[in-house]
């Protein structure tokens, strides 16, 4: 993995940022706090940055919104796992508009991913949260990057939507596997198109101007879930909650996110 300044290696959704520039940190931050919750506007939408002081999913994890974790500049906004005082720390940003619905889902990524560390996971995807689960689905349809703590793993890249049984709390998952390769180009698109009973998932790598289809995955079935009130989601966590054999910290940047509602 590359290093620029000896900071760790940094995967970008879109632009790569310089490492070693940090005097736009506070200059951009844009964000505010309500009864201790800090919140950023990006791509035309307010997103609130996740803070829990104990192990919580996803992963079991310890979750940070210090600006040491979350902030934005000219790039994007930057969600970084890192480790402090015994702890490693995950980070993510979630969508304050509830309810998106049926729609196109798009996500830009540039990075080396299928270089991270084995048990580090980035996740774009939608989310309700229904307490404590005692719903049939959380209306969650996934795009995760990760070999999932396998070292050998051929595939790091996975789609798919998560569901529940009647009267079961087991999570059930439907996914295609991808093996993305980024040696000629670690710029991607990730997008997904959400509709009545139907998902799509598209990924793309981008050469200048021009992109290519790496691979593309359509769910038929009655089980993919119903709009609610889904936020989206960006995050990057440690597989169960275990740290990086690397042991170094990981940084993303979103640069740009866009959503299209289905006509």
């Amino acid at each position: 993995m590359s290093r620029n300044c000896k900071t760790p290696f940094l995967f970008v959704l879109m632009v790569l940022l310089g490492a070693c520039g940090t005097s736009s940190r506070v200059s951009m931050q844009e964000s505010d706090e309500v009864a201790g919750r800090r919140f950023l506007d990006f791509a035309g939408y307010r997103w609130e940055v996740k803070q829990r002081n104990y192990r919580t999913g996803p992963g079991d994890n310890f979750w940070s919104d210090s600006t040491a974790s979350v902030w934005k500049d000219t790039a994007g906004v930057h969600l970084r796992l890192r480790y402090e005082n015994g702890r490693w720390f995950c980070a993510a940003i979630f969508s304050q508009k509830k309810g998106w619905g049926y729609g196109t889902y798009r996500f830009k990524v540039k990075g080396r991913y299928d270089q991270m560390d084995k048990n580090i996971v980035i996740g774009l995807f939608t989310y309700e949260y229904k307490g404590e689960r005692k719903t049939p689905q959380e209306n969650e349809i996934d795009m995760e990057l990760s070999r999932w703590g396998d070292e050998h793993q051929k595939y790091n890249t996975q789609y798919g939507f998560q569901y529940r049984k009647a009267n079961s709390m087991r999570n059930l998952i439907d996914y295609h596997y991808y093996k993305a390769d980024l040696s000629k180009s670690d710029e991607t698109e990730h997008v997904f198109r959400w509709k009545r009973n139907h998902v799509e998932f598209w990924s793309y790598q981008w050469f200048s101007n021009k992109k290519k289809q790496l691979t593309k995955y359509h769910i038929r079935d009655k089980r993919v879930p119903n709009p609610g009130k889904e936020g989206v989601h960006v995050n990057i966590w440690l597989r169960k909650g275990f740290h990086p054999v690397d042991k170094e910290p990981l940084e993303i940047i979103l640069t740009d996110f866009s959503f299209i509602p289905e006509d």
